[in-house]
């Protein structure tokens, strides 16, 4: 029988000669490990009008400073090892526009796994006790084209997220803030978002969305599409920034916070025929339309097909031209089923601990199998007690992920075989679970 130490140094030549790799990756680092300890230096490093993708991974830490990506940088993707560790935060306000975190200038842009906060008036109940002003203070500023967002949070108070201009795709995100915390003229998908309104401390409601269409002819509008909505205190869906102003809310849960009346006209009182805000087939205490103002519109069904994804900002496919994020907590680094740094992201696996592995959530998360398909597998828990064994799943893992096995049969293969090195590694079997309390699969 093959030695261990043989099959390790076959597996890794194999996957060190055979998975492609089309983009530079760049390591940001604030302990000096990277290439580089500021996101902006790392920004600062990629040549100009490339168009070809950057990968600029961030590894833990709260980097405090203000980050822009001109225009002439498209094609990077900024990802963090994770949204509730890695976050850029800056404290600057008084413009809705220049006082950003974070400002995007560039097409063709993906982040992933990040935090962007303005502390500026974070501490709002604080700010309120001092009497300071609350100003205007976005953690984001998004200008460029086709940029898409997974598993970001974005925090403020006012104006949080300023989505100006261009087609963009939010998934999974979390977006705090209190007034018009989604704002801007942006042409923009929001899905499987959770929108929470700190507006508790105001002592009267504030506004999630303050869109601002221009005219009937204008293409930009803000879609919620399955998202959820929570907070401290009252919140208005939504308020008209200009006189054309478009917000649709579907499949959304919206608890109590959410004000009967739902919306406000703000400046364009008696032109409410020209906004277009509707709600449908949403959910919870907040989404009862019996009191909601009477302007709100019905749409049809041709009007609603028009504002999915991919009708509304993907007609040209750019979303799936653009690096996919497949994000698994425990398998940072791999993108599109594909190594895009293998070295790289397999030291990151490695360094991993040993624990509870859930296989379904992996297989699922990395190939992309349907729910319905990854349910079948019942999620079955492992309990990993070394790193070797975590380094021999982790292999075998990333080996179905790069060669994009999609079907259960090969999964489940390739499942056995990862239980045969296992037990090859030393000699310890691995500890089955499939209680009905596992099967839920993220």
């Amino acid at each position: 029988m093959p030695s261990l130490h043989f099959i390790l140094h076959f597996i890794f030549a194999f996957f060190l000669f055979s998975c492609p790799s089309n983009a530079q990756t760049i390591i940001v680092d604030k302990g000096g490990n990277g290439n580089f300890s500021s996101v902006q230096k790392a920004i600062d490093s990629v040549p100009p009008n490339t168009n070809s993708w950057t990968h600029i991974y961030i590894k833990s830490g709260i980097y405090e400073e203000k980050v822009v990506i001109p225009g002439d940088k498209p094609f990077i993707f900024l990802q963090g090892e994770s949204k509730d560790t890695t976050s850029i935060e800056w404290g600057e306000s008084g413009s809705s526009t220049q006082s950003a975190t974070f400002t995007l200038n560039a097409d063709n842009f993906v982040a992933a796994d990040l935090s962007f906060k303005n502390t500026y008036n974070l501490a709002l109940s604080a700010v309120l006790d001092d009497q300071k002003p609350i100003l205007w203070a976005p953690a984001a500023t998004i200008y460029g084209d086709k940029a898409s967002f997974y598993n970001c949070s974005f925090f403020g108070v006012q104006d949080t997220l300023t989505d100006a201009q261009g087609r963009h795709y939010y998934k999974s995100c979390y977006i705090e803030g209190a007034i018009d915390f989604i704002w801007g003229r942006g042409q923009s998908v929001y899905e499987g978002c959770v929108l929470n309104a700190t507006t508790g401390a105001l002592g009267k409601a504030g506004y999630i969305t303050a869109q601002g269409r221009e005219s009937s002819n204008d293409t930009s509008g803000f879609v919620f599409l399955s998202c959820s909505i929570y907070g401290t205190g009252p919140v208005d869906l939504g308020r008209a920034y200009r006189q054309f102003s478009r917000v649709v809310f579907r499949n959304t849960y919206m608890s109590d916070v959410v004000q009967p009346e739902g919306w406000s006209a703000w400046s364009f009182v008696g032109k409410e025929k020209d906004i277009v805000y509707s709600e449908v087939s949403c959910s919870g205490p907040g989404a009862d339309k019996s009191k909601r103002v009477k302007w709100e519109k019905n749409l049809t069904t041709e009007e609603l097909k028009q504002l999915e994804a991919k009708n509304f900002i993907n007609q040209d496919g750019w979303i799936q031209g653009q690096p996919q994020v497949n994000y698994c907590n425990h398998f940072p680094g791999i993108v599109h089923g594909q190594i895009k740094n293998f070295k790289d992201s397999l030291i990151k696996l490695c360094m991993q601990e040993p624990g509870i592995i859930n296989v379904g959530t992996y297989f699922r998360c990395l190939n992309g199998i349907p729910s319905s398909k990854a349910n079948l597998m019942r999620a079955t828990d492992i309990s990993v007690t070394s790193l070797t064994e975590l380094a021999m799943l982790q292999a075998t893992i990333i080996a179905n992920d790069v060669l994009h096995f999609k079907l259960l049969s090969v999964v489940s293969a390739a499942w056995m075989f990862c239980r045969w090195l296992l037990n090859l590694a030393d000699e310890q079997r691995s500890h089955f679970s499939n209680d009905s309390e596992h099967t839920n699969l993220n």
